[in-house]
């Protein structure tokens, strides 16, 4: 399993003696995650480029699934998720990746 960590200034913080992140719940997701571009990209075990769809990680919410190959952007950082890779953004905003 890959897990890449979202931290966001919304949900990092001390609030009453406490971490505002511990507490921090994403709405669910209650639609299919939309794209917001495609772009072209080099897969290695194709040996060739190919258009992959890209998700805006505002836009997820908890329980998005994403199936590689496809690119999530965040203010700071881009997951690339392959072939076999599937995400599930958890209520925190963390996307967790398995590979099947």
């Amino acid at each position: 399993m890959v897990e890449f960590t979202n931290w966001k200034l919304r949900a990092v913080g001390k609030r009453a003696n406490q971490d505002a992140w511990k507490d921090f719940r994403l709405a669910d997701q209650a639609t299919a995650p939309v794209t917001k571009a495609h772009r072209s990209a080099y897969l290695h075990e194709t040996r060739r480029t190919s258009s992959l769809p890209v998700y805006d990680m505002d836009q997820l919410g908890a329980g998005a699934a994403l199936d590689g190959p496809c690119l999530v952007e965040a203010t700071t950082f881009t997951a690339f998720l392959k072939d076999r890779h599937r995400g599930r953004v958890d209520p925190q905003g963390n996307i967790v990746v398995t590979v099947d």
